[in-house]
């Protein structure tokens, strides 16, 4: 079985605050989505939502209005909802679309926890 090479493009990070390679993060069709830092372990910048032809926002969008009990939300700090993120993303990656599109955990991470903060903003 051949490994697949991680494409690389030397780009600034707002995570490092520095120019270094960063990882190109493709679709299952070759689609470029967005570029992830492999210091942080976060996507630095998304191109677009969509995976495997899917939008994947307004599908995390909703999972997060089922899901998520708005109540206790301001009472959260920024680190804490970054916490609440990656656990929703993996519960998320359990979910049949997600299985049925594949998408990366840190596509789902990225768009979930900029959702996450819209809801959490418009509570506190």
């Amino acid at each position: 079985m051949e490994k697949k090479r991680q494409q690389m493009e030397r780009m600034f990070c707002p995570n490092c605050q520095g120019v270094h390679n960063l990882g190109v993060t493709r679709d299952n069709s070759g689609v470029t989505i967005g570029y992830f830092c492999h210091i942080t372990k976060e996507i630095i910048k998304l191109n677009t939502t969509v995976w495997n032809g899917m939008d994947f926002r307004p599908v995390i969008s909703i999972y997060l209005e089922n899901i998520v009990n708005t109540k206790r939300l301001p009472y959260l700090g920024t680190l804490k909802v970054f916490k609440l993120a990656k656990e929703l993303s993996y519960k998320f990656m359990d979910t049949d679309i997600a299985k049925k599109y594949e998408p990366n955990y840190f596509f789902v991470l990225y768009i979930l926890h900029d959702e996450l903060l819209k809801i959490w903003a418009k509570f506190r």
